[in-house]
């Protein structure tokens, strides 16, 4: 039994042998597991391809910048054994295999300077690329860069220092055009637009009235020119924006901005031959203009200037600290006139216009109001009044309101007491009832209807209508409107040529007003209009820059420039309001003569 159960255990372990796994070699395999399970990592054959490709790269762009500097040796071999600056974007360029060669380590160089305002090196629009003038601007930029401008201690104006600003990033494409084609182009486009002249053919022999198509009236006196033949007057008118701007006229006296109320040239040619006027002689002109701020309007002569004359520059710069001073180059100014003051302002009053009236004016030796307020008026009647006594009183009664009128006629005792009533009380006893002549401004007040009209200087007695001086005035004066020239303002012309009426505009700080073409502005003729005052400023011009001196500032104005691009006429305009920024935006578009008058005319609406 004992040994039944031995070979029992035998069987049972036998069993348990056969149906159990081996797992002497588990570890073994559990580690090949864990080393298929990890992240496969990049065999060493794939890591030297990359580094491979990495080394071409910088192989190629090796031999790029060699051929880069191998061809700008070539184009421009002055320059290639220094550091060149590229004007456009104020970076250094470094000679390859120097120290400082950033081409072939593939690095862009740095900008000089990240203001270009600060970097007086790249690009001067005062100095238009002096190079000697450069060097000492640039020399002494770190000085000049804390003290921009001069300031006026009166606060009325306030000087400037053109700004040293590098626009040359923007330079417009004129690549068609050279400068003298572009200057020739653009004088045939004003050419189109030149003002037509007038012409009168006027007696030397008595005195003449001559109109303009735009209101202008010149009395020319009997004699005014030497002989006696026929003397030719030509005329040109300019009292609207568009007459001006177009004729590239200007309203600037010794460089102080003017108001003005119009412009004239006159021209005066005997048998072919150009005559001035007579000396002591004189042409009165009435501008049609009749707005009381005429009175404020004097005469000014033009002087033309020749074209790109050099001015004189009053305006410095402190330099090493202030104890030098440095002069701001000189200005190039394309004005084609300048205003030179008269002292001789315009009236008024130079024209007496007499009206013949019955004369019922309301003037009683004397007047009483009684108790219930009934008022009765006094008059002497005129000796040889065209009304009788009845008469006189009904109409006297009819056009002043009294209650009742009593007429008299005048004793010669009475004249004398009437006088010193007069001198007394003011009031008039003139005799009433009879024709005469009066000023017309006498007959308004009294509201007395004219028979007549006589126009005069004053010298030439209107009350006696028989007189040859009145048959003469009576000719001169019966084609134009009668009361018309008595309310304009007048002046005297003692020479013929350029006339302006003008005055000068003072009001509020001045300022300088820069404005940046990017191209050449000596090409292009760029104006300043204000909107609210009659006032047309050029500029000055130095490189791309138009400087406008000593303007109003805050004031409103549009610039107005036309030049010549690729052989085609453009025009920009911006409305502005004036300040101290700099204008470098303008946008150019194709124009033609006649889409840029109409666009100056519309500021006249």
């Amino acid at each position: 039994m004992q040994n039944d159960n031995r070979h029992t255990d035998k069987k049972l372990q036998e069993l348990e042998k056969q149906s159990l796994p081996d797992l002497s070699k588990m570890d073994e395999h559990w580690q090949q597991m864990k080393t298929l399970l990890q992240p496969a990592v990049i065999p060493a054959k794939k890591r030297t391809i990359g580094r491979k490709r990495i080394i071409g790269w910088v192989i190629a762009a090796a031999f790029i910048g060699a051929v880069v500097v191998v061809g700008y040796k070539m184009i421009n071999p002055k320059n290639a054994a220094t550091t060149a600056v590229n004007p456009r974007t104020s970076r250094s360029v470094s000679k390859p295999g120097s120290s400082n060669d950033n081409v072939s380590s593939g690095k862009s160089s740095k900008p000089a300077n990240e203001d270009p305002a600060k970097d007086p090196v790249t690009h001067n629009p005062v100095l238009g690329g002096t190079s000697s003038v450069k060097h000492t601007i640039a020399k002494n930029s770190a000085k000049r860069s804390k003290s921009r401008q001069v300031k006026d201690k009166s606060t009325v104006y306030q000087k400037q220092i053109f700004p040293l600003q590098d626009y040359s990033k923007d330079t417009l494409s004129n690549k068609q055009t050279s400068a003298a084609e572009a200057r020739a182009m653009l004088s045939n486009f004003f050419k189109q637009l030149e003002k037509p002249a007038q012409q009168f053919t006027v007696s030397n022999k008595r005195d003449t009235i001559i109109t303009g198509r735009d209101g202008t009236a010149l009395l020319i006196p009997a004699y005014a020119f030497a002989g006696t033949d026929e003397v030719v007057i030509t005329m040109k008118e300019y009292y609207s924006y568009q007459d001006i701007v177009t004729n590239k006229l200007n309203t600037l006296s010794n460089d102080e901005q003017l108001v003005t109320g119009g412009m004239l040239h006159l021209m005066a040619t005997v048998n072919g031959k150009e005559v001035d006027l007579q000396p002591g002689k004189s042409i009165r002109w009435f501008i049609p203009d009749t707005t009381p701020a005429m009175s404020q309007m004097q005469l000014f002569n033009g002087v033309a200037t020749p074209a790109g004359k050099v001015e004189t520059d009053k305006r410095t710069k402190f330099m090493e600290g202030g104890s030098t001073y440095d002069t701001v180059p000189s200005y190039v100014r394309y004005n084609n006139i300048n205003w030179i003051p008269q002292s001789r302002a315009f009236v008024g009053s130079y024209l007496y216009t007499g009206v013949k009236v019955l004369d019922l004016r309301d003037d009683p030796f004397k007047t009483q109001v009684n108790q219930r307020q009934k008022r009765t008026g006094f008059f002497f009647i005129a000796p040889n009044s065209e009304l009788n006594k009845r008469e006189l009183a009904k109409a006297l009664k009819e056009k002043y309101g009294y209650d009742k009128v009593k007429v008299r006629k005048p004793k010669k005792d009475r004249r004398f007491w009437s006088k010193i009533f007069d001198a007394s009380f003011g009031r008039g006893s003139q005799a009433l009832g009879d024709s005469t002549w009066m000023d017309i401004r006498q007959a308004q007040t009294y509201r007395l209807p004219a028979s007549d009209t006589m126009i005069s200087t004053g010298g030439v007695s209107t009350y006696n209508s028989k007189s040859k001086a009145y048959k003469a005035y009576k000719a001169l004066f019966n084609e134009i409107s009668k009361n018309d020239l008595s309310k304009r303002y007048s002046v005297d012309i003692r020479t013929m040529g350029w006339v302006n009426c003008d005055r000068f505009y003072n009001q509020g700080p001045k300022i300088d007003y820069y404005v940046n073409i990017r191209d050449t502005a000596a090409n292009y003729f760029t104006v300043l209009v204000f909107k609210n005052i009659r006032s047309m400023m050029s500029g000055s011009v130095n490189g791309n820059t138009v400087m406008f001196g000593a303007v109003p500032t805050g004031q409103e104005a549009k610039i107005i420039s036309v030049g010549i691009q690729n052989g085609k006429p453009v025009l920009a305009v911006k409305d502005v309001v004036l300040s101290t920024r700099t204008i470098n935006d303008l946008v150019f578009e194709p124009t033609t003569p006649s889409a840029f008058k109409q666009e100056v005319g519309t500021m006249d609406e």
